[in-house]
């Protein structure tokens, strides 16, 4: 779009025209994409747009949500059986933990909000120290579009399925992403802040290293929370179970 850089932001288009052209523009040329953030636009679009970038490449995941609804369903269904267990726990236990995965799609569509927030302060923050001129609202707003690429995230998704080589190949397509955001942030480091090539080149390397080691962090801290749960979980129902 001529006035925002930007063709999802340019409503006399379809719905279905200014995401593929985002998402086409941004994979094939995102420096030059990135670049053109420049130009002021729309906070709340970009939001939308990676929203709905990150519903369309977790689809894979609404696939696996029914099988682990029946795993959780068959289990607390062999619990019923058991003597002694309070009513109100099988109908609280079931649901929660039903819930929970029913949450799941929407658990990984909040990370990648946490992820494009992340890659917005670093971002900005490299940017000032390398002399950038542009204000946070143009970093995060250029940083939300990165979730372009999430939008191909179905493939590896879809392709790790397959054993053996699914898991080598989902974490190609997780390596290509990190790489493709690197270049993404170059061009937004040369169009919103200004920056000339060499420091540009320094933030977009710099920024998704460090956005990935917190992800890392970030996904790390989950995992341990969740397992803290179950654990907590497991152990009250030990307590329930006749001796």
């Amino acid at each position: 779009d001529p006035t925002t850089g930007v063709a999802w932001e340019s409503p006399e288009r379809g719905f279905f025209d200014r995401l593929w052209s985002t998402v086409r523009d941004a994979t094939i040329d995102p420096i030059g994409t990135f670049r053109a953030m420049g130009i002021p636009g729309s906070g709340r679009d970009a939001v939308r747009f990676t929203l709905v970038t990150s519903a369309i490449g977790y689809v894979p995941v609404l696939l696996l949500v029914p099988c682990l609804g029946v795993l959780v369903l068959t289990m607390f269904s062999f619990l019923l059986t058991v003597p002694g267990i309070p009513t109100a726990f099988r109908g609280v236990g079931a649901g929660v933990m039903c819930g929970a995965i029913a949450a799941v799609p929407i658990f990984a569509v909040v990370f990648s909000l946490y992820v494009e927030l992340s890659y917005a302060v670093v971002f900005h923050l490299l940017s000032l120290l390398a002399g950038g001129k542009g204000t946070f609202q143009a970093s995060l707003r250029a940083m939300l579009y990165t979730g372009a690429i999430r939008f191909w995230l179905f493939v590896p998704l879809l392709v790790g399925i397959v054993p053996f080589v699914g898991f080598a190949i989902q974490m190609l397509g997780r390596f290509l992403m990190v790489v493709w955001s690197g270049f993404a942030v170059y061009g937004a480091a040369q169009g919103v802040h200004q920056l000339p090539q060499d420091r540009a080149i320094f933030v977009g390397i710099a920024t998704p290293c460090i956005v990935l080691l917190l992800s890392l962090a970030g996904a790390g801290l989950s995992i341990v929370g969740l397992a803290a749960i179950l654990f907590g979980g497991l152990s009250g129902l030990g307590a329930l179970l006749p001796h």
